[in-house]
């Protein structure tokens, strides 16, 4: 199977390089025929569930969210969009943190200046000459250092340097300033409710998957190899161009983004794309045993939900609400809140 997907993905990167320079399946009721035809709009053919395991066993309820899960949240963001806190000391020390003016000038012009630079007291960044000067010196007080440079070989230059103030860095305050400018909502309490329900909706996928992991691993199905491979070397290519603004090798972007080995990724594409093919498959399947179909009133009222407009929706997006209409139903079955 690996060898095949290399083969085809060398194959599908060559034609890319060109262009650019016997078991009987369940019963195929309405809820199956949903899933067939999902399946069949997203390029998948002959793929059968020929036994559903007793998927009761494996209902997986959603954990509610704690108050300490929204809490660490909101203090991740806190800190990941800090503010400055200017120090009543005076004198710098190593370490501090120091706003500093500058200015560099040759044979009494100025060729450089700037109006505010952060520095790192002691801490080489951007220029040792400065950042070490700062040591021991009192804020808002001017002094001069004797400046060299490249540019002007055999000639010393001057560079005075003002600071500003000392600064420490601390997490942001949770206001409503602060969430309407990092996350363009209004009150703190709208922005609070978002988080939750981000976090909600993690723990949903997590049932989720723990449920339809349970229910494949038990179930059989009959699936159709050439047809898994192939859209995985559609999955590995289309990774694998992301390599390409990185300037680096596609073995380098595996590396340095899955963590995987080459023959590790190739098996992450198949396996992938095997599970979205069974997982469909045991959505139409519970849709059947429990009698759980897409009623035209319920695809309206998805359509409205989602911004769609019924009156001028086409088959191949009808196929696609019936499904995650049909998805929801089970998700909600499986995995009740």
């Amino acid at each position: 199977m690996y060898q095949k997907i290399v083969r085809l993905l060398s194959i599908l990167i060559l034609c890319s390089l060109i262009c650019s320079c016997g078991k009987e399946s369940l019963d195929n009721s309405l809820s199956n025929t949903i899933c067939h035809d999902y399946l069949f709009s997203q390029g998948y053919n002959n793929n059968e569930i020929t036994r559903l395991c007793n998927y009761h066993n494996y209902v997986f309820p959603v954990d509610p969210v704690s108050d300490d899960e929204v809490k660490d949240v909101i203090q991740y963001y806190l800190e990941l969009f800090p503010k400055e806190v200017q120090q009543k000391k005076r004198i710098i020390e190593d370490g501090d943190l120091v706003k500093i003016a500058y200015e560099i000038s040759f044979d009494g012009q100025v060729i450089f200046s700037v109006k505010e630079e952060t520095v790192l007291a002691g801490k080489v960044n951007f220029d040792s000459a400065i950042e070490e000067s700062v040591l021991n010196k009192m804020v808002g007080k001017p002094y001069s250092i004797t400046y060299s440079s490249n540019d002007y070989p055999g000639k010393p230059g001057i560079c005075t340097i003002t600071p500003l103030y000392i600064y420490t860095i601390e997490p942001a305050e949770l206001t409503a300033d602060f969430v309407k400018e990092h996350f363009r909502f209004d009150s703190v309490d709208e922005w609070t409710g978002n988080v939750k329900a981000t976090i909600f909706e993690q723990h949903q996928y997590s049932a989720w998957s723990k449920s339809i992991d349970k229910i494949i691993e038990r179930s059989v199905f009959i699936i159709n190899d050439d047809d898994i491979i192939k859209h995985a070397t559609e999955l590995a290519a289309h990774e694998l161009a992301y390599s390409i603004p990185e300037n680096v090798s596609p073995l380098e972007y595996i590396s340095d983004t899955y963590n995987l080995s080459e023959e590790e990724f190739y098996s992450w594409c198949y396996k992938s794309c095997e599970r979205r093919v069974k997982e469909c498959l045991i959505v139409g399947a519970i849709a059947n045993a429990e009698g759980i179909i897409v009623s035209k009133e319920e695809l309206k009222d998805y359509c409205e939900l989602n911004d769609i407009d019924y009156a001028l929706l086409v088959k191949a997006d009808e196929i696609i609400c019936k499904y995650e209409i049909l998805r929801n139903h089970i998700e909600a079955y499986l995995c009740p809140r």
